[in-house]
C-alpha cells in the first residue's frame, strides 16, 4: 500500500544517513596509519588502554611516542561517538517519521472504508451498523457507495436445549382449553378422575364403516394433543433435526440413554426406516388405501411413531405407552410439530391380557427397555429398577368391530408381546392387521413366556412370516428363529408377518416342539 511504501522509503533513508557517517571514521583511520607509521592501527577496544593492540606489519613492530598515539586514541574515539550518536539520531528520526506516516494513512484507509468514500483503498463493503453510538468516520470525498445486500440468516442448529417455546402457566382447571402453540410445563400431569367415570365424547379409533371403536377405561386418559403429559423430574427437551426432513423436531433426553443418543448422531432410529420400507413395500401394495391405519405398541419416545406420521401415508397413527417418562418427550415431539399431532391417538397404558395396574421397571440408561409385570432385564446388566404403576388394558377392549384397516403394526415391549396378542385375539385372528412387525426377545421367558410359544400364537392367529423384503421365509428358517438355532438364547430378532393371502383369519400349521 501507500502507507507501506512511505514506511520503507523513510527506514532507508535512515540506513543511508548512518552509513554517510561511517565515513569520517574510515577517514581517521587513515590519519591514524599515517601517524603511525602503518605500524598500528586502533581497531579493538579490549583491553584496558583503550583497546590498542599490537599489530605486526611486514614482520616487524615498531614502538611510536607516547604522546602520539594517545593524540591518536582520543581524536579517533572522539569522531567515533560524535560519529555514533549523530547516525542513531538520524536513524530515529526517519523510523519515527515512517510509523507516523504510516499510522495516518492507515488511519486514512479505515476512514475511507467506514465513510464509504470512493478512494483508491475504498473496495471493501461497508461495515456493520452495529457501531457504538457517536462513532464518527471521516467525511468521505465522493458519494457513498450503495450499500451491499446482508447475507441470509443461517439456518437454526440441529440440536437445541431450550424447549420449543415457554409458556405461561397452566391455569388449575382439569380439562385446559387447547393452546395455538405447543404447550410446555414442567410440573406432573394430574391424577386422572377415577376409571369409573366414563365419557363419550372423546376422540376413539374409527372402523371402516365410520362407526366408533368403544373405549371402556376413561377417555380423559386419551392424549388431548394440546398438552404435555408425563413427566421427568425438571428435564426438557434436546432437541435434534430428524434426518429424514429438517422441518421435523425430535424431542430427546437431555441426558445420556441408549435410544436418545442414536438418535442424537444419526437423527432416526434404524427400525424406523424398516416399518417405513414395509409400509410403503409392493408386498403390502394389493388392498392397500390412504384410509389404513398404523399401531405402535410400545412408543417409546415417539420417535418411530413420528417417523411413521411423516413417511407413510396413514389416515392415523394409534400409539401405545405407559411410561411417563417416555410420554413427556414423546408428546414433547408432536407438541414440537402441530401439523403431524392431528395423525396421532396416543393412550397413555400398557397392553396386556388383563385389566390390571401393574409396576413398570426400567434399566438406567435405556429407558426403552421398560418392562410391565416382572423386572426381566438382561444377562449380566442387573435388574431394571421400579419407577412406577401403570393401568394394564386388553387391545379388544380398545378397538371393537367394525375393526379399521391396520396396514401394519409394531410390537416392541421388552417380552410382554405374547400378552399383547392374547389381549387382542379377536382384532388379530379377524385379518384386520394385515401385519405385524415385532420384536422376538429373550425377555419372553422371562415374562413366563417363549419364543415358540409367540410365534405359534403368530400362526394362530393366521399369519405367514417373511423377510423384511416380502419374500416368505420358509419353515426351517422360522423354526431356527424359534429355537434358537439362528439365534442365542440371548440375542434379539425382529421378524415380521403377514396374514395369509389364501385364507385370512385361518390358523396355519404349529411349529413342532424345540428339539
Amino acid at each position: 500500500s501507500r502507507a507501506a511504501r512511505i514506511t520503507s522509503a523513510s527506514i532507508a533513508f535512515s540506513c543511508q544517513a548512518v552509513l554517510s557517517l561511517w565515513a569520517p571514521i574510515r577517514a581517521m583511520s587513515a590519519v591514524e596509519a599515517t601517524v603511525l607509521g602503518g605500524a598500528e592501527r586502533c581497531d579493538d577496544f579490549g583491553d584496558e588502554e583503550f583497546g590498542l593492540t599490537t599489530l605486526k606489519r611486514e614482520g616487524r613492530s615498531e614502538a611510536q611516542p607516547q604522546d602520539n598515539k594517545a593524540a591518536v586514541k582520543l581524536t579517533y574515539c572522539t569522531l567515533f561517538l560524535v560519529s555514533a550518536c549523530l547516525g542513531a539520531l538520524c536513524f530515529l528520526s526517519g523510523v519515527t517519521v515512517g510509523v507516523t506516516v504510516f499510522s495516518l494513512c492507515v488511519g486514512e484507509e479505515a476512514g475511507g472504508l467506514s465513510g464509504g468514500g470512493s478512494s483508491s483503498l475504498d473496495s471493501d463493503p461497508p461495515t456493520s451498523p452495529d457501531e457504538p453510538e457517536g462513532h464518527q468516520h471521516p467525511t468521505p470525498a465522493a458519494a457513498p457507495m450503495p450499500p451491499v445486500p446482508q447475507p441470509a440468516p443461517a439456518p437454526q442448529p440441529a440440536n437445541r436445549t431450550e424447549p420449543v417455546q415457554s409458556p405461561p402457566p397452566l391455569p388449575p382447571a382439569p380439562q385446559p382449553a387447547p393452546a395455538p402453540q405447543p404447550a410446555i410445563r414442567t410440573e406432573p400431569v394430574q391424577s386422572p378422575p377415577s376409571s369409573t367415570t366414563r365419557s363419550s365424547t372423546w376422540p376413539a379409533v374409527v372402523g371402516a364403516s365410520g362407526a366408533s371403536a368403544v373405549v371402556p377405561f376413561d377417555a380423559s386418559l386419551v392424549w388431548d394433543r394440546s398438552t404435555r403429559m408425563g413427566s421427568d423430574g425438571e428435564h426438557q427437551c434436546q432437541y435434534r433435526t430428524a434426518s429424514y426432513s429438517p422441518s421435523v423436531q425430535l424431542c430427546l433426553r437431555p441426558y445420556y440413554d441408549l435410544v436418545s443418543e442414536a438418535v442424537k448422531h444419526h437423527g432416526d432410529w434404524p427400525e424406523c426406516r424398516d416399518l417405513s420400507r414395509i409400509w410403503n413395500s409392493g408386498v403390502m401394495s394389493p388392498g392397500s388405501s390412504k384410509e389404513d391405519i398404523f399401531i405402535d405398541i410400545g412408543a417409546n419416545i415417539g420417535v418411530c411413531t413420528m417417523h411413521m406420521a411423516f413417511r407413510s401415508d396413514a389416515r392415523t397413527i394409534v400409539a401405545f405407552e405407559p411410561s411417563e417418562k417416555n410420554l413427556w418427550y414423546l408428546t414433547g415431539t408432536f407438541l414440537a410439530n402441530p401439523s403431524y399431532a392431528s395423525k396421532v391417538q396416543l393412550y397413555p397404558v400398557g397392553l396386556g391380557n388383563q385389566a390390571v395396574d401393574l409396576p413398570i421397571f426400567a434399566e438406567p440408561g435405556n429407558a426403552g427397555h421398560s418392562v410391565i409385570g416382572k423386572p426381566v432385564g438382561k444377562l449380566g446388566l442387573g435388574l431394571p429398577q421400579k419407577v412406577g404403576t401403570v393401568q394394564v388394558r386388553l387391545l379388544d377392549d380398545i378397538i371393537r368391530p367394525p375393526y379399521p384397516k391396520v396396514r401394519l403394526a409394531k410390537i416392541d415391549v421388552e417380552g410382554f408381546e405374547t400378552n399383547v396378542l392374547r389381549g387382542g385375539r379377536e382384532l388379530f385372528s379377524s385379518g384386520a392387521v394385515r401385519s405385524v412387525y415385532f420384536e422376538l426377545s429373550p425377555f419372553l421367558r422371562g415374562q413366563g413366556s417363549s419364543k415358540l410359544e409367540l410365534v405359534n400364537l403368530f400362526l394362530e392367529f393366521g399369519y405367514e412370516f417373511h423377510e423384511h423384503d416380502g419374500r416368505p421365509m420358509s419353515s426351517s428358517t422360522l423354526e431356527g428363529f424359534a429355537c434358537n438355532e439362528w439365534c442365542r438364547p440371548h440375542c434379539f430378532a425382529n421378524l415380521f408377518a403377514i396374514v395369509a393371502r389364501h385364507s385370512p383369519g385361518a390358523a396355519q400349521p404349529k411349529l413342532p416342539a424345540c428339539r
